[in-house]
Order: structure tokens, then C-alpha cells, then sequence
């Protein structure tokens, strides 16, 4: 594949989920599947970022990859384009657990996605190898990770790229079955009924989110102010509440990413902000809870993590 050709690119991208589009979701295909999957390809064309996911899957199938010796991080797991290449194993259309493209791709496409594998050691040499031969030993850097039980090679493909100057892979390594077994033992797990999924997966967000828990979702739980399925534990939770309560999907999308980094905490909401979501009914415990938040993961990021460890 020309790698600076981004037409060919995105041709190629589409083919591939057209090819893989009924073995996920069979023979006759809901009107939702196909929306869903065009208007990620349009954005993905435009933005100029088919190759990334390309790339990626490329060296996932070259070094024979299995789906137990990785998970995709992050929000580009909310995508259908990654669940039909095998990228993801979350599908976005779950009825339980939705997923919104805009978490990853913004409303308007203004957001590229990105793309960092969570691998085991066999998985990470083996793709280190692949990317050293592809690109050049000098493409692949090994970095320190902010947890410093972790590993990370950062592989600066774009370089190569002229359509796409800024584009790395984050492939990082550590003792997973080490963070499963604290996820396990966490106080939040254990004080919760998690035998249906939908809670499993919000208990994850409340244990890997920042201040969502402690003086927060707690508190609202102990309380009976608020139930289970209303508590912010990922950025969808804000997403979906400003949507059910009628808010615009852009300015839903803009609170939603204020909470998720923790700008509501740092600063507070804006007048503007306040005003629509008091206009629009959000009760004031939720707006409350919002502005205590330090930091949000993504849905997808749960999924893909709890599937790949056996817990969903």
C-alpha cells in the first residue's frame, strides 16, 4: 500500500469492514449497522486517518496477534470501523453498553483517533521487530510510562506518512493479571452486586476514573440520592445524561469532555454551561458530582479491558 496515498487508503480501509461487516453482524444487516459504519468511513476519509488503522491491523495479523495477547486501549474502541477489523472487541451497537463514535472522533471530526495496544511481552518483541523492519529502528523508541510497573514502545510511524505527519502507536506491557486481581479486590468491586455486565463495566470506571468515587458516586449511592445506573463513572455517562435531558449533541459533547478532563473540578462550569444545564433539568447533585471529577476513561477502554481478561 502507497503510504502517503490517503485515497487508496481509505478505499482499502472500507473494503476491508465491508468484508468483515456479516461476520459480525450476519447475513441481513440493521439499517443502524450500515449508518454507523458509513459515517465513520466518511469522517476517517476525510481526516485522512484510514492508514492508521491500516497500519495497525497490518501488524497485528503479520505477527500472527491472538486475541488474548491484546486489547485496544482508550476511545478508538467506541468505533465500529475497530470492532469490524478486529481491533476492538467492544461492538459499539451493544444495547447495554452503547458507544458513540463522538467520544473518539469528536462531533464534527475534529478529533484523530489513536491508536495504544495493551500487549503481552511475546506480542510487544514481536511487534517492536515487525515495526524496526518496517520503518526503521530509529522510528521505534522505548519510553518510560508514567506507572512504572509498565512498559511502552511508542512507534513513530508518521514520519513516514505524508498525510499524517503526528501519528504514533503506544504498544505497552505489564503484569495484567496483576491489575485484574487488584481490580477484584478493589473496596468499590466487592461492595457492589456486579454479576450483570452493565455494572461490571461501570465499576471499572469508578475504580480507574479520578475522584469519582470517594466524596462522590459513594456518598450518592450510600445516600439513595442517586442509583447505580446514574452515577458518572466513564465520559459516556455525561454524554447520555446531557442527551436525555434534550441538550445539543455539540454542547453535549463539550461538557462532556470539560467533566471528563477534570476542568469542571479545576475551574468550575461556565455561566454558559450552567445556564443549559439548569434549562434543560440536570439536577443539581449531578452537576455537583461533575465538578468533583479529575478525570474520566472512556467506555470502550473498560470493555476492551474486562473482555480481554475474561470478566466480561
Amino acid at each position: 500500500m502507497p503510504v502517503n496515498d490517503n485515497r487508496n487508503a481509505a478505499g482499502m480501509l472500507e473494503a476491508r469492514v465491508q468484508k468483515a461487516i456479516k461476520n459480525r453482524y450476519g447475513d441481513v444487516l440493521q439499517t443502524k449497522v450500515i449508518e454507523r459504519m458509513n459515517r465513520e468511513l466518511e469522517v476517517i476519509k476525510e481526516q485522512g486517518t484510514a492508514e492508521r488503522f491500516l497500519i495497525l491491523s497490518d501488524a497485528l495479523c503479520a505477527t500472527g496477534a491472538e486475541p488474548d495477547e491484546f486489547f485496544l486501549r482508550g476511545s478508538t474502541g467506541s468505533l465500529i470501523v475497530a470492532y469490524l477489523l478486529g481491533l476492538s472487541s467492544a461492538d459499539p451497537l451493544d444495547e447495554q453498553l452503547p458507544l458513540y463514535a463522538e467520544v473518539c472522533l469528536g462531533v464534527d471530526g475534529e478529533r484523530k483517533p489513536e491508536m495504544e495496544l495493551n500487549v503481552d511481552s511475546g506480542l510487544l518483541k514481536k511487534l517492536a521487530d515487525y515495526f524496526d523492519a518496517k520503518y526503521g529502528r530509529e522510528m521505534t523508541e522505548t519510553k518510560n510510562h508514567p506507572d512504572e510497573s509498565l512498559s511502552m514502545v511508542k512507534v513513530y510511524v508518521g514520519r513516514t506518512l505524508k498525510n499524517d505527519p503526528k501519528f504514533f502507536i503506544n504498544l505497552i506491557n505489564g503484569d495484567w493479571a496483576e491489575n485484574v486481581d487488584s481490580f477484584r479486590d478493589n473496596e468499590i468491586y466487592a461492595s457492589m452486586n456486579t454479576n450483570d455486565p452493565v455494572s461490571r463495566v461501570k465499576c471499572y470506571g469508578l475504580i480507574q476514573g479520578t475522584d469519582t468515587w470517594n466524596d462522590n458516586a459513594k456518598e450518592l449511592l450510600q445516600s439513595g440520592i442517586a442509583q447505580l445506573e446514574e452515577i458518572i463513572a466513564f465520559r459516556e455517562d455525561v454524554y447520555e445524561m446531557m442527551l436525555k435531558h434534550g441538550i445539543e449533541s455539540r454542547e453535549a459533547f463539550k461538557i462532556m469532555d470539560y467533566v471528563g478532563k477534570g476542568k469542571a473540578k479545576k475551574s468550575g462550569f461556565t455561566d454558559g454551561m450552567i445556564r443549559t444545564m439548569e434549562g434543560a433539568g440536570i439536577p443539581e447533585w449531578y452537576i455537583g458530582s461533575c465538578e468533583k471529577i479529575a478525570y474520566l476513561f472512556p467506555r470502550s477502554h473498560a470493555i476492551n479491558m474486562l473482555k480481554w481478561c475474561g470478566m466480561l
